[in-house]
């Protein structure tokens, strides 16, 4: 099963990976660890709506669904898990800062 994951010495923050959902081709779920302990705004809703915008701007990708707190849903056509990786890294590296603090005082 093919899978991808971002090697971070921060996992809470900034955790990254995708595997391939061997149930549907085409699919596979990407994982994004700090979207699990951040679950109120100021920061909830623009995390999820830069994650989903940083993956449908990827070339290639044909769809992105939430399916849990954590964990999306990307439909692509042979688009590289480097680049999804590469585009929900970015994404998080820009919210960190903010995001930290979440990681540590809440449970997901």
């Amino acid at each position: 099963m093919p899978e991808w994951k971002r090697p971070t010495d921060e996992p809470d923050v900034r955790d990254v990976s995708l595997v391939s959902d061997e149930s549907e081709k085409g699919q596979w779920l990407q994982t994004v660890a700090t979207a699990g302990f951040v679950r109120a705004d100021p920061l909830e809703a623009p995390l999820r709506t830069r994650l989903d915008a940083a993956l449908r701007a990827v070339p290639g990708i044909e769809d992105v669904a939430e399916e849990d707190r954590e964990v999306w849903v990307v439909e692509d056509a042979n688009v590289f898990g480097e680049e999804r990786i590469r585009a929900s890294a970015s994404m998080v590296e820009a919210l960190a800062d903010e995001v930290r603090p979440s990681t540590r005082s809440e449970s997901p």
